[in-house]
């Protein structure tokens, strides 16, 4: 009886311990086209005005970054931003990545080809983005509201969705002082100068491109 009663003890903190997240945050800046980090692994007690609040999960993976400005994530206006960014990893090469608004709803931006979410296919060892897969989520209201035909919706969305692009990099993995347990993959034709990195950001990624 006391040895049932302990496997069932040991069962128990297994599911608590595969559950358990962590969370950090870092200092961002704007610039007229992007956010980029300043400063990582702040002081949650002493947050400044502008910061990100990265979530990761227990195998060292960030599942969650929330982009805060004065306390509020509804700041921004430039479509090409997202404020929300959730991560699911469905196997170890696959990587998906959610742009959300502020109230934490997927919604493409068709003005700048800004997809709702995006599939990253990885090499075996995670370090190549093989292929990605992007899907425009949107409110069609506020399209039809405005002279938009649901036809023409539709066409646009099968149009951008059938775009055969590989991605460079990871989009927001650049944000993230965790990554993928710190491993940042990037296609073949990634050239880190062909980018715009903060200095911090930019030494965490050749950090990670050299493990």
């Amino acid at each position: 009886m006391r040895s049932s009663a302990l496997v069932l003890f040991f069962v128990l903190i297994g599911f608590i311990c595969l559950g358990q997240t962590k969370t950090f945050y870092h200092e961002f800046y704007e610039t007229a086209s992007d956010i980029h980090i300043k400063k990582w692994n702040i002081n949650k007690a002493n947050l400044p005005s502008a910061y990100v609040q990265e979530t990761v999960d227990n195998q060292n993976r960030v599942i969650e970054l929330k982009f805060f400005k004065n306390g509020t994530l509804d700041y921004t206006h430039l479509c090409y931003v997202s404020v929300w960014i959730k991560y699911e990893y469905p196997d170890n090469n696959t990587i998906i990545e959610y742009y959300l608004n502020s109230k934490g709803q997927e919604n493409a931006e068709f003005e700048c080809e800004m997809p709702s979410r995006t599939t990253f296919k990885l090499s075996e060892n995670q370090k190549i983005i093989l292929s990605t897969e992007s899907k425009y989520k949107i409110d069609k209201s506020f399209y039809i509201e405005n002279d938009f035909e649901e036809s023409q919706l539709n066409e646009i969305i099968k149009s951008l969705e059938s775009q055969a692009n590989t991605d460079r990099v990871v989009s927001y993995f650049c944000k993230s002082y965790y990554k993928m347990n710190g491993i940042y993959p990037v296609s073949n034709e990634f050239d880190i100068n062909d980018l715009m990195f903060s200095d911090v950001e930019k030494a965490e990624i050749e950090k990670s491109l050299k493990k």
